[in-house]
């Protein structure tokens, strides 16, 4: 008996033993997880980093103006900028046709239409002028209503609108594209301006940022002179060029539709380019 009591009593003291380890262990473990969230892990986990906003213009002033300091020390500026103006007379015209016509159904003003505005290109191409030329700008066709007093809005009729832009390389030509137009056809002249080719806005354009840096450069030679310093060079340059608007020209409806002999229009004397250059002279 004593030998099986010896047995209960080491046994419970095992247990005993085994209840306190398992309530340490608990007590360790638990808060440990528990700081890691509801679901989470254990173990510290490395957070994603959000993609870089994009940068300002501000904040690409404020870069370029820590690049400034070299080695601790600011590097000395000076910021000017340059303007460059070409000019040179317009070497295009284009002119603005539209035929406008009503019927009493879609199909009859759409058909007038048509039958007029092929007598317009007929005639332009009668005058010399290719095709390739001559583009399609707007088409439209819609109804035209009537509004009795406290009636409903009653459709009479319908209106077909085509206009037609013809581009001239001999700006003399103008005043016969109009009156040939109009005698074929044609009831409006939208509008009539004058313009550069592409080519030679280009080369006006390379003509006037070098007219726009050596302005550029004069005066920031000035600025140092005058302020007793010495020019370096410059560490940028930047550019924007204006663009050349197409010349319109104002003319009298009265002086088109029925004239003896075509209008005269003049061009304009010179168009302008203008280019301007922002650069940074460094100077010590």
């Amino acid at each position: 008996m004593s030998n099986q009591a010896g047995l209960r009593n080491t046994v419970l003291a095992l247990c005993v033993a085994a209840v306190v380890m398992l309530a340490v262990s608990l007590a360790v473990t638990v808060p440990v997880f528990l700081s890691s969230g509801r679901g989470g892990q254990a173990y510290p986990t490395s957070t994603p980093q959000a993609a870089p906003p994009p940068i300002s213009p501000e904040a690409l002033g404020r870069k370029a103006e820590m690049a400034a300091f070299q080695g601790g020390e600011q590097v000395k500026t000076i910021n000017v900028v340059g303007v460059g103006t070409v000019k040179a007379k317009p070497d295009r015209a284009v002119v603005s046709l539209s035929v406008v016509t009503r019927g009493n159904t879609a199909v009859e003003a759409y058909q007038l239409n048509t039958e007029k505005m092929n007598g317009v290109i007929a005639a332009l191409k009668e005058a010399g002028i290719p095709e390739n030329r001559m583009e399609t700008t707007g088409y439209s066709l819609n109804p035209v209503r009537s509004y009795p007093k406290d009636e409903e809005p009653v459709i009479v009729g319908y209106e077909c609108r085509n206009s037609l832009k013809v581009t001239l390389e001999d700006l003399g030509m103008v005043g016969e594209v109009i009156d040939r137009g109009i005698k074929a056809g044609a009831n409006q002249v939208s509008s009539v301006s004058f313009t550069l080719s592409e080519e030679s806005k280009e080369k006006l354009r390379f003509e006037a940022l070098s007219l726009a840096v050596k302005d550029a450069k004069a005066k920031a030679e000035t600025i140092a002179e005058a302020a007793g310093v010495t020019l370096i060079g410059p560490t940028s340059i930047s550019l924007s060029s204006i663009p050349t608007p197409p010349m319109p020209v104002v003319y009298k409806e009265a002086a088109l539709v029925g004239a003896a002999a075509p209008p005269q229009i003049v061009a304009p004397e010179e168009l302008s380019v203008t280019v301007n250059v922002s650069m940074v002279y460094e100077f010590k």
